[in-house]
């Protein structure tokens, strides 16, 4: 039973099955299972049914070609999987190899597995699977197969923890976390990741080390490495790694540069430690956590490059390999190798299927200029959206309509019909993509800006809902985030509004409207601390010329009362030190705003203290001597008596309210 979780060995499954009408097929399947007797056949029935998933990545991930001969008796599921796969509109990939493949998959795992009762978090493994593949073969992000998936991660874990191997425990973990990365939700990200980590028993530290980076460098600078520890080496123990050839991997080529070193060299000579399979694994999946946690810049590069130099020293994974070269955009060209040997970890490495992955070069073809490279390949996988962009820039836009109604003329669907739209302009082209779907279909509201419109109608909830759906598939799109944000306020939900903000900024580090957004809902949601951070970073951005007078005023009225934060944290104890750094850093650069000396002076009740009472008398009395003494040696005459005058007026108004206080206190 673990085995198939940890080896894919597909064999000849495909011929198993008859040339029956799909739902015959389907009934036979499950009533033999249902005769079974013992537990054990029906656990080799489906483990063998199980397997059939396995297909599909298979041909699409690692380059195996599946026998003519073995497809012959599925022609019966081919209609019907549109019908199965895309229930919603979310549109599949046109060149998916073999889609009968997966819809056989979800059937057989969705509608078949009811027989059997125990252990069903291991079928639930299966179709965690592949819910995971169906959304990799979707042109967008599903929420029927996101709430499917998080059913069977919260069923899996009732049950995996009882589950004395613990490679099987870590790499539902890992995978789980890889699941949750395709919807771009970070917390359920990090805290599956937490788990695995804990299982495996190894700590990832991020840190800096002396080192080198070019052949010429003198001087050694600090250099981002890995500090990986195991915390308990004798859990090496449950890890039976499978040898794969290493002459099977693809090569880390060195590229002998004239002045980059291959490799950094450190001062202290730092011991590579040789990871496991499923300690790879979890290195990959860090990896992809560090990578959608941080914003797009250039230190984004130096903090993932020693997360794939870490992989590249242990090769004996193919799917993890390969993913480093795809990340670090050196993927060679290889022959075909065995795809058993590919499969290995697949589920839990995030490697691309090859539209993805050439659809990568695609775009790597247009920034390089290679326009008509790109157009070649973009046409070859029916990248519509790439095919418009490059016959813009070869300024042929009537060619990208002449291409897309050939391709209407053969089968209209919506997503052409939208794309039509585009090299056209014509908004009827996305009405009747509308039509086709009734009126739900997200990429051709998207393209008539119904959020927009929305927006300027002060209709919030129907913009929430669209910006919501857009955000899913335009990730990087600081704009969408930041409408989105303003439709919850508009809502009065300011926490949602708070945590969509910080996805905004994540695409935008560098726009100070942006991180002024962010001090002013968090001053509203009590996020003291972030809106000290937030005001930092607007200073760093607009070279320290920003004053908000109502924000610092919140400030420091919670710091003096000790309100307690969002998280019910005393805020004098907890952020006293931190505003006071804020008031330096802009009593420094801002010189002639009196509310902003107002604040940092705020000390209220300060009256009732006789130590402060005797300390500003005090201080008067030197301010008096000292203006005194200026007037005998002060050109300007007119300037001196003005001065006295409001130094008068200042210590009379002092003088008045430490009268009453303790003139009261005195006949009481």
């Amino acid at each position: 039973m673990f085995q198939s979780l940890l080896i894919d060995n597909v064999e000849e499954l495909i011929g198993n099955y008859e040339h029956h009408s799909l739902e015959e097929s389907l009934k036979n399947l499950t009533e033999f299972a249902s005769k079974l007797e013992s537990p054990e056949e029906k656990w080799n029935f489906y483990l063998e049914e199980s397997q059939v998933s396995v297909c599909s990545p298979h041909a699409n991930w690692a380059g195996y070609t599946l026998k003519d001969e073995n497809l012959a008796n599925m022609s019966h599921i081919t209609p019907c999987i549109n019908e199965i796969l895309d229930t919603e509109g979310e549109g599949l990939y046109p060149v998916i190899r073999h889609p009968e493949l997966l819809t056989l998959a979800r059937l057989l795992l969705m509608d078949g597995s009811s027989v059997i009762e125990e252990d069903a978090w291991f079928l639930d493994f299966w179709k965690l699977r592949c819910v995971s593949v169906h959304q990799e073969c979707l042109l967008e992000t599903s929420e029927r197969l996101r709430t499917a998936g998080d059913e069977f991660i919260s069923k899996i874990k009732k049950n995996v923890s009882h589950i004395e191997n613990l490679t099987i425990r870590a790499l539902f973990y890992l995978e789980a976390t890889c699941f949750y990365s395709k919807y771009r939700e970070l917390v359920k990200m990090q805290e599956h990741f937490k788990i695995a980590t804990d299982i495996i028993g190894i700590e990832i530290e991020a840190l800096g080390a002396l080192g080198k980076r070019t052949k010429f460098q003198q001087n050694d600078l600090a250099q981002y490495t890995l500090d990986i520890k195991r915390k308990d080496s004798a859990r090496n123990g449950h890890y039976n790694d499978v040898d794969e050839k290493v002459s099977d991997l693809p090569r880390d080529i060195k590229l002998d540069d004239e002045l980059r070193l291959n490799k950094i060299k450190f001062k202290e000579e730092r011991e590579d430690l040789n990871l496991t399979k499923i300690e790879r694994a979890a290195l990959i999946t860090a990896f992809g956590v560090v990578l959608m946690s941080q914003p797009k810049d250039s230190l984004t590069l130096e903090e993932t490059i020693p997360y794939i130099n870490a992989i590249l020293f242990n090769n004996d994974t193919w799917s993890l390999q390969n993913v480093c070269f795809v990340s670090s955009e050196s993927l060679p060209t290889k022959d075909e190798r065995d795809a058993y040997n590919r499969l290995n970890m697949v589920f839990v490495s995030q490697s691309l299927p090859f539209w993805k992955l050439e659809g990568s070069l695609v775009r790597l073809y247009l920034v390089l200029g290679s326009t008509k490279s790109a157009l070649d390949l973009a046409l070859r996988l029916e990248l519509w959206e790439d095919v418009i962009n490059c016959y813009h820039l070869l300024q042929l836009r009537h060619k990208a309509a002449e291409v897309i109604q050939s391709q209407l003329s053969i089968k209209e669907t919506p997503l052409l019909w939208c794309m039509m739209g585009d090299a056209t302009d014509d908004l009827s082209c996305y009405e009747k993509a509308l039509e086709m779907k009734d009126g739900k279909f997200s990429r051709a509201l998207r393209s008539l800006g119904l959020g927009f419109a929305a927006t300027e109608c002060e209709e919030w909830e129907l913009a929430a809902s669209v910006y919501r759906s857009y955000c899913i598939f335009e990730t990087d799109n600081f704009e969408a985030w930041n409408n989105l944000a303003n439709a919850y306020i508009k809502m009065g939900q300011k926490s949602r509004a708070w945590k969509v903000l910080q996805e905004a900024v994540k695409c935008d580090y560098e726009n100070w409207k942006i991180w002024e957004n962010i001090m002013t809902v968090s001053t509203d949601c009590a996020h003291f601390e972030e809106v000290i951070k937030a005001y930092n970073r607007i200073l760093d951005l607009k070279e320290g010329k920003f004053i908000d007078t109502e924000v610092l005023e919140i400030l420091v009225k919670a710091i003096v009362n000790d309100i307690p934060d969002s998280y019910n944290r005393p805020t004098a104890k907890n952020f006293r030190k931190p505003a006071l750094k804020l008031f330096g850093r802009l009593s420094s650069t801002v010189l002639d705003n009196s509310d902003l000396s107002l604040q940092l002076l705020s000390n209220p009740k300060w009256e009732m203290d006789i130590k402060n009472v005797k300390s500003l008398l005090c201080l008067g009395h030197e301010l008096v001597q000292g203006a005194i003494k200026s007037s005998h040696s002060s050109a300007n005459q007119l300037q001196t008596r003005q001065l006295m005058s409001s130094i008068r007026m200042t210590l009379r108004g002092l003088l008045a309210k430490i009268e009453k206080i303790h003139l009261d206190i005195n006949n009481k």
